[in-house]
């Protein structure tokens, strides 16, 4: 009798474990995959939320999450959650918050200034010179009153020391100084802009496989490629590659806003999203 009563008991007791298995496996099934493996800090979960939960316009949620991705002071990653957090406040989020934006802004470039960190500030930059001339309230930052210039100057002297070309089209001297950069922002001022295209020079066809480059002023692009036979008797093929050659052509000069001038060089800035530049990095 004894043996029956705790035979029974053992088959109560496997009977509960088994149904509080069964509900733990229901309640991770019906979890985010994500959510659990970002809480434990684990790098792909988290950007993967920060940058999902933004483009669905959780700002606040995706937020937490980048903050998260800085805490661990990746100097990449943490740079990027901060962008993507600047980016957030000063033009995503119904009501923008310019000076909490800035703090993130200046602290993406403490951690890393690679191109996309410079790009992304500068363009933070001209937005807000943007504002400060269009806006009667005039909430936006000043970035050339004394306590922001020295930010400013930084940024574009170094965006031109790591990508030399992309103000060569401004009719500017680098590095430019303090004082240089706030008389070329003055209301009544425009800067010269080069209006340039790639015009066809030449075809080269070669057997060499590796020509393409480019640069500034002339480019050589690979087009096409294909086997010959090198004789009639011979199943032995070679191959040849086809180049269109191009140079930058001057065309004539324009004036613009300062502003305008500078969002012409830098192009289409495009968001700042962790997982995906980290996955192409």
């Amino acid at each position: 009798m004894k043996n029956k009563e705790n035979t029974n008991s053992a088959l109560t007791i496997l009977g509960i474990l088994s149904s509080i298995v069964a509900l733990l496996l229901t309640l991770l099934l019906c979890v985010n995959f994500n959510v659990i493996g970002g809480n434990l800090g684990i790098k792909t979960y988290l950007y993967k939320l920060a940058d999902d939960e933004r483009e669905v316009g959780n700002y606040s949620d995706s937020k937490q999450w980048y903050l998260k991705i800085i805490k661990k002071k990746e100097p990449i990653s943490a740079s990027y959650a901060c962008l993507a957090i600047g980016e957030m406040l000063s033009s995503e989020i119904p009501e923008p918050s310019y000076n909490n934006a800035l703090k993130f802004y200046k602290s993406a470039n403490k951690y890393n200034q690679d191109s996309v960190v410079l790009k992304s500030t500068l363009s933070f930059i001209l937005q807000q010179e943007e504002i400060k001339r269009n806006n009667t309230k005039n909430n936006s930052i000043d970035f050339l009153d004394a306590d922001n210039i020295g930010f400013f100057v930084e940024i574009v002297n170094k965006l031109n020391e790591i990508e030399p070309n992309i103000f060569k089209d401004l009719d500017i001297t680098f590095p430019i100084s303090e004082e240089e950069l706030q008389i070329l922002f003055k209301e009544d001022t425009s800067i010269k802009v080069e209006q340039r295209h790639w015009e066809y020079v030449s075809t080269l066809t070669t057997d060499k496989s590796s020509l393409a480059f480019g640069n500034g002023e002339e480019k050589l692009i690979l087009v096409d490629s294909w086997n010959e036979l090198v004789s009639d008797v011979s199943f032995e093929t070679k191959s040849f590659y086809k180049y269109y050659r191009y140079k930058n052509v001057l065309l004539g000069e324009l004036e613009y806003e300062p502003v305008e001038a500078f969002e012409k060089m830098l192009g289409n800035v495009e968001k700042t999203y962790v997982c995906k530049l980290l996955k192409n990095s």
